[in-house]
């Protein structure tokens, strides 16, 4: 009977968490942009509101 092969793998892959953290940032950059454009939006339809 043969046996069977030892393989090793051939590079050493990247972590989880810093494949993430990489991918959380334009994340965070795009909702915090469409919050303050929400924000900017009410505060103008609000603003003219009154006149």
């Amino acid at each position: 009977m043969l046996g069977m092969a030892k393989l090793k793998p051939a590079g050493r892959k990247k972590s989880a968490t810093a494949t993430q953290r990489v991918g959380m940032a334009p994340c965070a950059i795009v909702i915090l942009a469409g919050m303050a454009l929400l924000s900017i939006l009410f505060y103008a339809a609000l603003s003219s509101g009154g006149r």
